[in-house]
């Protein structure tokens, strides 16, 4: 079906930076009519041509889109597309369910800017998957595309890869442990892959990984109590028929997580909900724990003589304080601007001491932040960890309790 004038004529006028011409049976000569007749293509950064009869020679032409950064290929009847390395401004693509080659993946990985590829449905060979190991890309999705243990090992291989999408790939066990030694990813799918609970041990160790998608493998009960102990894991899917609830109990000792599915007919109705209470726990905890440690760092920023906010006066930074969410960190947003106006109060102390060049102004600063900690640790706010990295210019001695709790003035 040829591209009607009416409908020329149309996006004639409806050229904007995102193009959708997906679904429209648009053959190569009607791409050719687009790029000869439509004015401002270079302006068009997002298109999606999915589901149409592209071939090859419709995809040279599309070098007249020439400010392109996303681009859907998907479902048209595509081989070769080399000539997309042209296209040097190209960050996602998708080429899901087309026949693409290995020496036209080879050349793709190549685009400067090219960091997100979906090759879902696509069968890969070797030369495919060694040339997307060794590629720059950030984000890959090969779901469905017969990787089995080899491909997975061969994709494990990558260091820039943070988020990988293997589902539906039967990589087993030995493909899970393959990645699981992989220390850059931050996210996998690993939906329906054979994985048991040896598999699930592994990806238990790994210390980069922020969400694990494991739905439909059959890991048990040693398999979720292995990712329960996870250190890194803040997403978790894990639905199984294989976990009973003696294998979730373990969860309730995990304060990560703060996204959680797990469907298990073993489960019931309560302990489902316990959980899900739990998780919003976990969730409560981060936002307190993220809010002291933002508010530390900031107020480390004080002490910087050529700071911007080291120029503010006190009242006006309290100000500014006052727009943050206190009941964060605290039983009650009273208890959160308690701790705010406390930092101040020893911040407008010090600014004074250093204004004037007091030479006991450093070691008041550092005695300032000896009474912050315990306090804040009594208080339930937030403990610090041995571990915890914070800025040089703030001791943490949340284990050594305050002689007294230091009043507000």
């Amino acid at each position: 079906m040829s591209l009607a004038e009416h409908d020329l004529a149309e996006l004639k006028h409806n050229i904007t930076e995102f193009l959708d011409l997906s679904g429209k049976q648009l053959a190569d000569k009607d791409i050719e009519t687009i790029c000869l007749t439509l004015p401002d293509l270079g302006m068009v950064k997002c298109l999606s041509l999915a589901n149409n009869q592209l071939t090859s020679r419709g995809i040279e032409l599309l070098e007249k889109f020439s400010s392109l950064t996303s681009l859907d290929l998907s479902k048209n009847p595509i081989d070769e597309c080399g000539a997309l390395t042209r296209l040097t401004t190209l960050q996602q693509l998708s080429l899901k369910s087309t026949s693409i080659s290995s020496n036209s993946i080879r050349l793709l990985v190549q685009c400067p800017n090219l960091r997100s590829l979906n090759l879902n449905h696509c069968p890969l060979d070797i030369t495919g998957l060694s040339a997307l190991a060794d590629s720059n890309l950030t984000t890959l999705s090969v779901t469905d595309a017969e990787l089995g243990c080899a491909g997975a090992e061969h994709l494990a291989r990558s260091k820039t890869l943070t988020d990988l999408n293997v589902a539906f790939n039967e990589i087993g066990n030995k493909g899970a442990q393959a990645l699981a030694k992989n220390n850059h990813l931050l996210s996998l799918n690993l939906y329906y892959n054979e994985i048991d609970a040896q598999g699930a041990i592994e990806l238990g160790k790994n210390s980069t990984l922020r969400e694990l998608n494991i739905e439909l493998n059959d890991i048990g009960d040693k398999g979720i109590e292995a990712l329960a102990a996870s250190r890194s894991l803040k997403t978790l899917y894990a639905g199984s028929d294989t976990i009973t609830a003696q294998g979730a109990q373990t969860l309730f000792n995990n304060h990560l997580l703060t996204y959680l599915v797990l469907n298990s007919d073993e489960l019931s109705a309560t302990l489902q909900e316990k959980l899900k209470q739990h998780v919003t726990e976990n969730i409560q905890r981060a936002r307190r724990d993220n809010f002291v440690r933002t508010t530390l760092i900031l107020v480390n920023e004080l002490y910087k003589p050529n700071s911007t906010l080291y120029k503010l006066p006190a009242d006006m930074l309290l100000h500014i304080f006052s727009f943050m969410p206190f009941s964060f960190i605290g039983k009650s947003r009273q208890q959160g601007y308690n701790f705010v106006q406390l930092v101040l109060n020893q911040y407008s102390i010090i600014k004074q001491s250093l204004t004037s060049k007091q030479p006991a102004a450093l070691q008041f600063r550092e005695r300032t932040s000896v009474k912050l900690t315990p306090w804040l640790s009594q208080e339930g706010l937030f403990k610090f960890s041995a571990s915890e990295q914070l800025p040089s210019t703030w001791r943490t001695l949340g284990d050594e309790p305050p002689h007294k709790k230091p009043k507000l003035s």
